[in-house]
C-alpha cells in the first residue's frame, strides 16, 4: 500500500524512489496486492468454507457486492468531477466520451472504470469466483484451480482480468495450504532452510539489481546517446548490447498482460519478501513504528481513501514545482494523512455514531414535546 500510494502520486524524483522504483521494474507492488489478497482469501475463508460453505460464500459475495457498489460510485464520481473540473486528458485514464445513458451502462457492467480506485473492478470479479476455488480446494482438487487458472492466463490475449487472475487464484491455493507449507519448511534442517532462503532471496535481489542497471542504461542511451558512443568501444558496445536486450525482452515483462517473465519473477519476489518479513517481522514493525502494519490492516479503506485524495491532488499539483524536496514533502504529507485516517478510523467512526445517536435522541425528545404541546 505504501508503494502503491507513492507511485500513484506520481511526483518524481522523490526520496521514496529508492523504495518504490517508480513502478518501472519488472515487478511492482500491484502484483503483490493481488497475490496477498488471494492468499488471505484462502487462509481466512478456506477453513471456514469447509465448515459452512453456504455462510462463507454469502459473506464473500457480500464483500464482492460492496466492492462493486464502491467501484461504480467512484467511477461516476471521478468522471463527473473530472468533466466539471476540466481535468487534462491522460491524467489517469481518459474520461469516456459518450452520452450519459451509455456511460452509466458501461460503468454498471464494469466495462468502464475511471480514477485511482480502478483495481476494485478486478477484485469484484475475482472475489465473486473465489467460492468456486474454495469448493475445489475443499474437495482436495486444488490442482484443478491451478490448471484452470494457468489455462486462462495462457489465452489471456490483451485481457487484464484473464492475465492477473492467476496471481489471485494461485494466491488462494497458497493461502489455504500456508500453515501446512510453513510446518513442512520448519521441519527441514536449518542448513537446508538457509540454502532455500538464500537461493530465493538471492535470485530476487539479483534480478532487481540487474533490472535496475538495465533501466539506468536504457535512460542513458535514450537521453545521452552522443555521450555513450564516445566511451571506450568495449564499454559503449556493452551498454548498447544490454539496452537492446532490455528492449527485446520487454514483452516478457509487460505489466498489463502479465508476461511470463514478470509472472515468474512476481512469484519469486513474493516468496523472497515473505521469507524476509516472517524472519524479521518484529524488527520491521518496530523500526517502521507500525506504519506499514496500519496501512496493511485496512488495505481497501486505505486504497479507497488514497483514490479520493489523489484525484483533486493531481488537479492541484499541476501548478506546483517538481523537485526532490517538494515531492518528498508532498508524498510524506499524503502518506501521513492516510496513515492517521487508518490509525484512528475506528475512533472517528465511534464518534460519528455517538453524535448520530445523540442527534436522534434529541430529535425524538423534541418531537415528543411538540406532540404533547399539540395535544394540550
Amino acid at each position: 500500500m505504501f508503494v502503491i500510494i507513492v507511485n500513484h502520486i506520481e511526483r518524481f524524483p522523490s526520496i521514496y524512489d529508492i523504495i518504490t522504483g517508480r513502478g518501472l521494474f519488472w515487478v511492482s507492488a500491484a502484483e503483490g496486492f493481488f497475490l496477498i489478497s488471494g492468499l488471505l482469501i484462502g487462509y481466512v475463508y478456506g477453513p471456514k468454507f469447509t465448515k459452512n460453505a453456504k455462510k462463507t460464500t454469502k459473506k464473500i459475495w457480500l464483500r464482492s457486492g460492496k466492492l462493486y457498489l464502491w467501484s461504480v460510485f467512484f467511477t461516476l464520481l471521478f468522471t463527473f468531477w473530472g468533466i466539471s473540473a476540466g481535468l487534462p486528458p491522460g491524467t489517469k485514464l481518459d474520461i469516456l466520451q459518450t452520452n450519459l445513458s451509455n456511460l452509466i451502462y458501461q460503468t454498471l457492467t464494469l466495462q468502464y472504470v475511471y480514477g485511482w480506485a480502478d483495481y476494485w473492478v478486478h477484485f469484484v470479479v475475482f472475489i465473486f469466483f473465489a467460492p468456486l476455488a474454495l469448493y475445489f480446494i475443499a474437495k482436495r482438487k486444488w490442482w484443478l484451480i491451478l490448471i484452470a487458472s494457468a489455462a486462462i492466463w495462457a489465452f489471456r490475449g490483451t485481457s487484464f482480468n484473464m492475465g492477473w487472475q492467476i496471481l489471485f487464484f494461485f494466491g488462494i491455493v497458497a493461502g489455504y495450504y500456508l500453515p501446512v507449507t510453513e510446518k513442512k519448511f520448519k521441519v527441514m534442517t536449518k542448513p537446508l532452510q538457509k540454502k532455500i532462503s538464500y537461493l530465493v532471496v538471492g535470485i530476487a535481489v539479483g534480478a532487481i539489481i540487474f533490472n535496475g542497471i538495465l533501466i539506468y542504461l536504457s535512460n542513458l542511451v535514450k537521453n545521452s546517446y552522443s555521450y555513450v558512443i564516445f566511451l571506450p568501444n568495449f564499454v559503449s558496445s556493452t551498454i548498447i548490447l544490454l539496452n537492446n536486450f532490455y528492449s527485446s525482452t520487454g514483452t516478457y515483462f509487460e505489466k498489463n498482460i502479465l508476461g511470463i517473465g514478470r509472472l515468474s519473477l512476481d512469484f519469486i519476489c513474493f516468496i523472497a519478501l515473505y521469507l524476509v518479513v516472517r524472519k524479521y517481522e518484529t524488527q520491521i514493525a518496530n523500526r517502521t513504528f507500525g506504519i506499514f502494519e496500519t496501512l496493511g490492516k485496512s488495505p481497501l479503506f486505505v486504497y479507497g481513501l488514497s483514490a479520493v485524495i489523489l484525484y483533486p491532488l493531481h488537479i492541484w499539483m499541476v501548478s506546483l514545482p517538481s523537485n526532490v524536496f517538494y515531492n518528498f514533502i508532498l508524498d510524506t504529507a499524503v502518506l501521513a494523512f492516510i496513515y492517521l485516517a487508518a490509525r484512528y478510523r475506528k475512533h472517528v467512526i465511534d464518534v460519528a455514531k455517538n453524535m448520530t445517536s445523540k442527534i436522534r435522541e434529541y430529535t425524538t425528545v423534541h418531537d415528543k414535546k411538540e406532540a404533547g404541546l399539540s395535544n394540550e
